[in-house]
């Protein structure tokens, strides 16, 4: 589940959604391109954050 700050990781969006981890990382990166969330690389894995205006 998404963390106090908003944010996300691949496996807890395939675990909310899923979805395999394939397409976890096309509907993520998508939202990316989107604007509607913004990614980061913390240490080994990339963590998604939701774009607040």
């Amino acid at each position: 589940m998404a963390r106090e700050n908003k944010s996300l990781t691949v496996k807890e969006y395939v675990d909310l959604t899923n979805v395999s981890r394939p397409t976890a990382f096309r509907d993520l990166n998508k939202f990316v391109e989107l604007g509607l969330l913004e990614s980061k690389y913390m240490g080994s894995f990339k963590e998604y954050s939701i774009i607040v205006y």
